[in-house]
């Protein structure tokens, strides 16, 4: 009876022994990478994201996680340069195994993002990357982005122009200015036949300074001598806020208007610029409390001050957008029902959840998201200094109307001679 006990105590051992290894696997973490900017001039836009990133991620494991598995993420400074996000990339992917990478806030970036997920078949969804070519001749089966595109900026750029700013001037000037990049020359491309098409007699002047251009004095001077109706804005992170900066000081804004392409209108920017600012700007930002101002939006707010342990009231602009990439990603897991990367891209098309703003989904044959954008003008709150988009005029733009038809996408690729 004895060896019984004994023979049965032993199979149990080498069964547990066995299962042990298994079980171990089950349960290790699912691990996501993300790239992005946490040093230098773009460094303040980021902190946000990888704050919706996180908060998606708690929430997420705070449930029972995906699949019974932790998850947990994994960053890498690519200090704004394409030469690090594509080594921090490969090497999260290589080395590290992650099942999934998030990043790519610069064009520059997203393109470098783009090429590794093509290499390696590896799901990357980046968040930023404006530039049209992101999804037409840089596409693969394996990015997504999630970034509001040139064409919307530059089209809807043009039209807030010409409705705010230009009806019933007889000679109108518009200055546009950008750094000399793939940014900039796109939404040139969108802006200059849209706002044509919009003021026929408009006059345009141009300046394009170098990319980190530090002394926009030359360019200032410029804008002086022709004094414009209107300043087309088109630079971003740390070189908007020294060229805004440097504008206010040297007097542009008193017989000059502003329009920005460059999410000048996020709580991010308002931040850091201030009085930098002229009041009665029309910029744009992902998410603001202006829109749509509802109870689910609210308490979202008031779930992310909690995670985070602030009382601020104000919650960064690029948080819901950085949150909304996590759960498209996790209801396309969870529709796969695995992780494995062609089955997670596959059901990451046509994918679809709902948010405070209306549906957010992922179009099945280019990989861009549906969303849209917030526009208005930056006002000063009554009776404080702290500057808001004005409630009685911000617009919620959808994205839908300014993105490729799929046939246009085609035309656009066999144009680049990708297909």
């Amino acid at each position: 009876m004895k060896k019984s006990w004994e023979v049965l105590l032993f199979g149990m051992f080498v069964i547990a022994a066995f299962a042990f290894p298994v079980q171990a696997q089950e349960k290790e973490p699912i691990k996501i990478g993300a790239v992005y900017t946490f040093t230098g001039a773009m460094a303040f836009l980021n902190e946000g994201i990888v704050d919706g990133h996180m908060l998606a991620i708690d929430e997420i494991n705070k449930s029972g996680g995906l699949f019974g598995r932790k998850i947990e993420i994994i960053k890498r400074d690519d200090a704004g340069k394409a030469d690090l996000a594509t080594r921090y990339s490969r090497e999260l992917i290589m080395r590290e195994k992650v099942d999934f990478i998030v990043g790519g806030y610069g064009t520059i970036q997203a393109m470098a993002l783009s090429a590794v997920a093509r290499d390696f078949k590896k799901p990357i969804f980046i968040f930023g990357g404006h530039s049209t070519r992101v999804t037409t001749e840089d596409w693969s089966p394996y990015h997504f982005r999630y970034a509001i595109t040139t064409s919307a900026e530059g089209k809807t750029l043009a039209k807030i122009i010409a409705e705010e700013y230009l009806k019933g001037i007889s000679d109108p000037k518009v200055y546009y200015e950008t750094w000399d990049f793939e940014f900039g020359r796109d939404v040139h491309r969108y802006f200059i036949p849209s706002i044509k098409e919009y003021v026929p007699n408009v006059k345009l002047y141009e300046g394009w300074p170098r990319v980190g251009e530090t002394d926009y004095s030359p360019y200032i001077a410029q804008i002086l001598a022709y004094k414009p109706h209107v300043l087309a804005h088109v630079i971003f992170a740390g070189g908007a806020v020294a060229n805004l900066k440097q504008c206010a000081q040297m007097g542009v804004f008193k017989n000059t208007k502003m329009a920005s392409a460059c999410v000048v209108a996020s709580n991010e920017y308002r931040e850091v610029l201030k009085d930098a600012i002229p009041l009665g700007s029309w910029s744009w930002c992902y998410d603001d409390e202006s829109y749509p101002g509802n109870e689910e939006q609210k308490e979202f707010y008031e779930r992310y001050r909690k995670w985070k342990g602030t009382t601020k009231r104000v919650v960064p602009s690029h948080v819901w957008p950085a949150y909304n990439m996590i759960k498209l990603w996790e209801a396309a897991a969870r529709k796969a029902g695995t992780i494995e990367s062609e089955a997670v891209c596959k059901a990451m098309e046509g994918i679809k959840i709902d948010t405070y703003n209306g549906p957010v989904w992922i179009r099945d044959f280019d990989h861009q998201v549906v969303s849209g954008h917030i526009w208005g003008p930056l006002v000063k709150k009554p009776g404080s200094d702290e500057i808001i988009l004005d409630p009685e005029k911000t617009r919620y733009v959808p994205v839908e109307p300014y993105l490729f038809t799929k046939e246009e996408w085609h035309a656009a690729r066999k144009a680049a001679g990708i297909e």
